[in-house]
């Protein structure tokens, strides 16, 4: 999957995968403070520096038999990185179906960092 975005007001960003119609918005207050010390955020949230994350290749790419037909599906696990490469602001897990001669996506779910 390959998503594309920018950083937007109030610690956030909007990201829509290029085969997908649906933005998400994913919670950067985790990173707030990070951000206001790099000048990408004011502390009231506006933002100050355009910001594109952007998702790296799979990291993991597993064969699982996810509805125990026989037939192997492919999971695959993918970082979304936010202001630089260590600022990983969400984690992807993909589920694919090879069907008619394609890889078919079945399901993505994306999480994203809590600051504890």
């Amino acid at each position: 999957m390959n998503f594309e975005g920018k950083f937007v007001n109030g610690f956030k960003a909007e990201l829509q995968e290029a085969n997908f119609k649906k933005v998400i918005t994913i919670d950067l207050s985790a990173f707030k403070e990070l951000y206001i010390e790099s000048k990408i955020y004011d502390s009231n949230g506006k933002i100050l520096e355009k910001v594109e994350p952007w998702t790296d290749p799979f990291s993991v790419l597993e064969p699982i038999d996810i509805d125990g037909d026989g037939v192997y599906e492919l999971k695959g696990f993918q970082a979304i990185s936010g202001a630089f490469h260590a600022n990983r602001i969400s984690d992807l897990i993909s589920l694919w179906k090879y069907e008619n001669g394609k890889w078919k996506i079945k399901e993505a779910k994306y999480s994203t960092t809590l600051d504890l």
